[in-house]
């Protein structure tokens, strides 16, 4: 997750907005293996509001599942705190 918001950053410094998962991948990041056989993720961008926001979500399948979902958003707030 951490890698994501770093690169979101530089999206935000060289294009302006942050990236959706699409541009994300586009850009070649790929999820670590290790990660992607537990761990699906999502980016959602709020570019209504100034500056504008992103929110990280990874959602857990398989033996991960009993995590629930955790979030790192551009503000740098993670959820749910007790996992992190």
């Amino acid at each position: 997750m951490m890698e994501i918001a770093n690169r979101q950053q530089l999206f935000l410094v060289s294009d302006r907005s942050y990236a959706d998962k699409e541009k994300l991948e586009l850009s070649g990041f790929t999820l670590p293996e290790e990660v992607a056989r537990k761990y699906e993720y999502k980016i959602t961008l709020d570019e209504s509001v100034l500056p504008p926001t992103f929110l990280i979500t990874f959602i857990p399948h398989g033996s991960q599942s009993a995590d629930g979902e955790l979030t790192l958003d551009s503000a740098g707030i993670k959820t749910p705190a007790e996992k992190w």
